[in-house]
Formats: C-alpha cells, structure tokens, sequence
C-alpha cells in the first residue's frame, strides 16, 4: 500500500521540487524499483532467518530517513547533474 502510494506522487513531487523532466522521473522511479528487484530474494531469506518482526521497524527506520531527506531543502545536486547528464547524452 505504501510504495503505491509513494508511485503515484512521486514524479509529481520530484517535478515541482527538483525540476525534473520526465526522463529524470523515469530514472528516479528505476532507481527507486532496481534494488527492490534486486534485494527482494536477499531480504526474504533475512526475513526468514530473523523473522519479519525484526526487519519491519527496520524497514520502517530506513523508510523515514528517506523521508526525511526529501524533505530537507537542499537539492539533490546527484540527481540534477545525472539528469542532465543523461539529457545531454539523449540529444
């Protein structure tokens, strides 16, 4: 329910906040799923081995960082000059 949500917003908010394009937001949104597919099977086997009840809050821990450094109000100069980057190389 969570990463629906953060989905349908997401390149809504990294527009008007970062100014980002709709390549940018693609490549923002990738960067966001890659390691989900990539970690699922390593996360699942930890989760089996610990049990979810302690990696959930973890889970959550993380989650709020993220969160938190969204909304801090300094750019994200990575995601700006990789976008352009790509842009240039695109055209």
């Amino acid at each position: 329910m969570l990463q629906s949500g953060v989905y349908t917003w997401l390149g809504v908010y990294l527009s008007e906040r970062f100014g980002l394009g709709e390549l940018g937001i693609g490549l923002a949104l990738l960067g966001y799923g890659i390691p989900g597919f990539i970690l699922g099977p390593v996360i699942g086997r930890v989760a089996d081995r610990y049990g979810r009840a302690r990696l959930i809050p973890a889970g959550v821990a993380v989650g709020a960082v993220c969160a938190l450094v969204l909304a801090a109000p300094l750019p994200l100069l990575a995601v700006q000059r990789g976008h352009r980057h790509i842009t240039s190389l695109v055209s």
